[in-house]
């Protein structure tokens, strides 16, 4: 009687000891790679055990699935299945938000063709004494900004000149050169000559399409000239 129920308890103990040597370590954790089974028979104290290795995370495409021990309930659990997932593209770029090149601040263009007017002066020096003078003015401008013209004087005496000079056609302000001026007064051989030079600058105006300037005006004597205003449209 005491043989047969040592041989009914004999395989529940053994199950139970197999039961408690086989548990070996708890599954892997690893983000990446399930932990390693335990050794047979006693098991391991870090990884594998009786239950399947833990799968890998989902990271970049390249990361492999957790490896668990190789036999279920003794060494260990089977390999974790896990693939790494594949990696996200990055956020499109924005575009950006910088504007075309426009080629800088747009400017009028010259205005370009014939333009005539008048010079005046209130105060000229010459040889008789202060005196008002006046004169015509006749000016072309080229889509460059190239000027030329003549000025013609017609009060106190006839004088001529040239007018020569540029147009900054973003600023629309205008510099000429007088040059080759010259005058007669009076009649041979009682009469007498002269010869001048000068400057003359302003400012078209796009309001009114007209010239406004100054001008300057020295003879080959230098205490004989000028200063006065002048027009052109």
């Amino acid at each position: 009687m005491s043989r047969a129920r040592s041989l009914l308890f004999f395989p529940l103990s053994v199950l139970v000891g197999v039961a408690l040597i086989g548990c070996g370590g708890s599954s892997g954790s690893n983000l990446f790679n399930g932990g390693g089974g335990g050794a047979p028979p006693s098991g391991g104290s870090s990884s594998g055990g009786t239950f399947a290795g833990t799968g890998g995370n989902a990271g970049a495409a390249s990361s492999s699935g957790g490896s668990g021990g190789d036999t279920p309930l003794v060494d260990g659990g089977a390999a974790g299945a896990g693939t790494g997932g594949a990696g996200t593209g990055g956020a499109p770029g924005s575009g950006g938000s910088e504007a075309a090149d426009s080629g800088g601040p747009a400017h009028e263009p010259c205005p370009t063709g014939s333009f005539t007017g008048t010079a005046e002066g209130s105060n000229y020096a010459t040889v008789l004494g202060p005196m008002s003078v006046t004169a015509d003015v006749a000016i072309t401008v080229t889509a460059d900004g190239t000027v030329s013209g003549t000025y013609k004087g017609k009060t106190p005496v006839t004088s001529q000149a040239v007018l020569s000079g540029t147009m900054n056609c973003a600023s629309s302000e205008i510099s000429l050169t007088i040059s080759n001026g010259s005058y007669k007064v009076g009649l041979p051989p009682l009469g007498t000559s002269g010869t001048f030079t000068g400057t003359m600058s302003g400012v078209f105006s796009r309001t009114t399409s007209a010239f406004y300037g100054e001008w300057t005006v020295e003879e080959n004597n230098p205490a004989y000239g000028g200063t006065g205003t002048w027009n052109a449209n």
